[in-house]
């Protein structure tokens, strides 16, 4: 490979390793605070090792092209034999090049920067899930919260979600949820009188604020069909009583047996 090709190749591969640590820092912010304090440090680890060593194997074909040593002309006397006193040659191939050095040093430096960054954003940024805690936008409602991105399941129709728990049971509580067949034998959430509800649109997830103001009227006959709430999609319910927020984020559904596994986050109203 000539040396124009070769640079062109480098700055090409400096450009996309760059561009690639950027988009990691990216994937692992979202990662970082979508996962518990035990996670994060494998995931900061993981991200850093990946991208040094996928970029690395990526340069290990075209790295190898060094320029071949100059071979001497017709006419011109051969070098002279080296001198048996003076200091012994180098071996060759002990050593990578130095702009594939360059190279994969600059993408290790950007991924730990990225990981470290990450790590920064995820400790300084207010989360939610810190049982306990109040996030600055729940804060802003005039919520707090109480526990944060749980996960639960409901085996079948038999179990509720106790919603001010935080937990799964075989009866119901002062405020919970449950599923049945629907009334049309597909699957729906059970949702108890004096409890308004909202499904948010698309994969959006409202706020403690938003929840309250759009959960403005309780579900027909109670339900709400597993049609409304695929996998994927977020509802709210508001406690009319007492004004506490359950949101809800469905992760699974079964048509069969009405079990259901979703991700829930509940805020207590501070009167």
């Amino acid at each position: 490979m000539d040396a124009g090709r070769r640079r062109a190749v480098v700055l090409l591969a400096t450009l996309g390793t760059f561009g690639a640590a950027l988009a990691g820092l990216y994937a692992l912010t979202g990662l970082w605070l979508a996962h518990d304090a035990a996670d994060r440090w494998a995931i900061a680890i993981a991200f850093a090792v990946a991208a040094s060593g996928a970029v690395d194997k990526a340069m290990t074909p075209w790295a190898a092209h060094v320029p071949a040593a100059a071979t001497p002309s017709e006419g011109e006397p051969p070098d002279a034999p080296p001198d048996p006193s003076g200091p012994e040659p180098e071996p060759s191939g002990g050593r990578r090049p130095p702009t594939r050095d360059r190279v994969v040093t600059a993408v290790v430096t950007a991924a730990i920067t990225a990981a470290v960054s990450g790590i920064v954003y995820g400790a300084l940024t207010p989360k939610a899930g810190g049982g306990g805690t109040a996030s600055a936008a729940a804060a802003s409602d005039g919520y707090t919260l109480v526990y944060g991105h749980r996960t639960l399941s409901l085996k079948d129709y038999d179990y509720f979600f106790d919603l001010r728990a935080g937990r799964v049971g075989r009866s119901e509580t002062a405020w919970s949820v449950s599923t049945d067949a629907g009334g049309d034998g597909n699957g729906a959430f059970e949702v108890q009188p004096l409890t308004a509800a909202y499904v948010a649109p698309g994969k959006t997830t409202p706020s403690a604020g938003q929840c309250a103001a759009k959960a403005t009227r309780h579900p027909a006959k109670g339900w709400i069909h597993f049609r409304q709430v695929p996998p994927g999609r977020t509802f709210c319910l508001r406690d009319t009583t007492s004004g506490d927020i359950a949101v809800l984020t469905v992760i699974d559904v079964d048509h069969g047996n009405y079990a259901t596994t979703d991700d829930i986050t509940y805020y207590r109203h501070r009167s």
